[in-house]
């Protein structure tokens, strides 16, 4: 048996793991879930949030926005982070139960051609856009 958290906005995984309203924590065994409850989160920082899903046996989260700085902070509470997961509750743990969350995963990141440039050449020497109004 797995229990898995899901920070919760308006029925899909919230923007942000750390300010979501509420968490659905799902009991997962054998391919199916079993029973949800919800909690709210009414943490005041990461650290509080993190130990609240432990101390419901939580060992997986599924969420969309995790800041990696608290990553050292869930795997020392036994907590996998499953990050960059947009999508409604039930098609995200649809996805999960059949072993195809990564299916869901958002493409983004700071790879090759992915920054704050948006594949415009902005931020890099010789790249950019011409001045307008001349040379």
């Amino acid at each position: 048996m797995t229990n898995v958290a899901l920070p919760i906005l308006a029925g899909e995984i919230a923007p942000r793991f750390c300010s979501a309203p509420q968490f659905l924590v799902v009991e997962v065994d054998d391919g199916a879930w079993k029973e949800s409850r919800r909690l709210p989160n009414l943490s005041r920082n990461w650290e509080e949030l993190l130990d609240l899903l432990a101390e419901q046996t939580v060992e997986v989260i599924i969420c969309n926005g995790f800041n990696r700085g608290y990553l050292a902070g869930a795997e020392a509470r036994g907590i996998r982070i499953i990050p960059g997961i947009a999508g409604s509750i039930e098609v995200v743990l649809e996805h999960y139960l059949a072993g195809r969350i990564e299916r869901l995963r958002l493409p983004f990141g700071r790879g090759r051609g992915r920054g704050m440039g948006r594949g415009r050449g902005v931020g890099r020497p010789g790249r950019g856009r011409r001045p307008r109004g001349g040379a």
